[in-house]
């Protein structure tokens, strides 16, 4: 199904493909780490941490702003940002 650019619902999933984009993204530089460490390369692994907490500040930042957005306030989105990423590791752990 090809959605009409410059809809509500083409935004909304533009959004979600590059959270998820970012997400494998922080997964990859993790994985990055794990290899540099294990064979000592330690400012191999400081750049590929670098490089990973960026992807997780801006996929962060997409969130509250997305919520924000939706909201209007700023305290109410990082709320539900918050609670949004609570839930998600509980899920993940469970």
């Amino acid at each position: 199904m090809t959605l009409p650019l410059h809809t509500a619902e083409h935004a909304a999933k533009e959004a979600r493909l590059l959270d998820k984009v970012r997400e494998l993204q922080a997964q990859l530089y993790g994985a990055r780490i794990e290899l540099a460490m294990h064979n000592g390369l330690r400012d191999d692994a400081q750049h590929w941490r670098q490089a990973m907490e960026k992807v997780v500040r801006v996929r962060r930042d997409a969130a509250l702003g997305a919520a924000e957005a939706a909201c209007g306030c700023f305290f109410e989105a990082a709320g539900r940002v918050d609670a949004a990423e609570i839930q998600k590791g509980a899920a993940t752990h469970a």
